[in-house]
């Protein structure tokens, strides 16, 4: 994505007139293709006609501009905002392994090894460094760390 100032746009937002923008369509050679906000008295045209080109996308262009009013952009940054916070949440986590995965020696063979119990009916064991890498990759950091 590229580089946009979030808080410009959201100032812009709210200086801009607030309330449910509606699109005005009157199709025709020179038709009009207006954005009215609320409170307008008279044809507060943000687009207005098609141009001297006789731009074909300029009814598509002024229903865009009325449905993404500054409630909308507001709701949005909102929204972007709070993902944000939320991902931010999620990365400094931290878990506590279960009962049944704490550090357990395996056999004096392979002693220097640290293994963890699986609670499976089998008993089957995986290295501990397995699972601390998979909650790594997954960003869930382990408690005392």
């Amino acid at each position: 994505m590229s580089n946009i100032n979030y808080q410009a746009l959201r100032e812009i937002a709210k200086q801009a007139t607030q309330g449910e923008w509606c699109a005005f369509i009157s199709p025709g050679k020179h038709g009009t293709y207006a954005v009215h906000t609320p409170g307008d008295n008279h044809h507060g045209d943000i687009v207005d006609w098609p141009g001297f080109d006789e731009q074909k996308n300029a009814e598509n262009n002024a229903r865009y501009i009325a449905a993404f009013n500054p409630v909308v952009v507001q709701a949005l940054l909102d929204e972007l905002e709070a993902k944000d916070k939320r991902i931010a949440e999620l990365e400094a986590r931290e878990v506590q392994l279960p009962a049944g995965y704490e550090l357990r020696y395996g056999h004096p063979i392979n002693a220097d090894e640290r293994h963890v119990m699986i609670p499976k009916e089998n008993g089957s064991w995986i290295y501990l460094a397995d699972l601390e890498h998979a909650l790594r990759v997954a960003g869930i950091r382990i408690k005392g760390e």
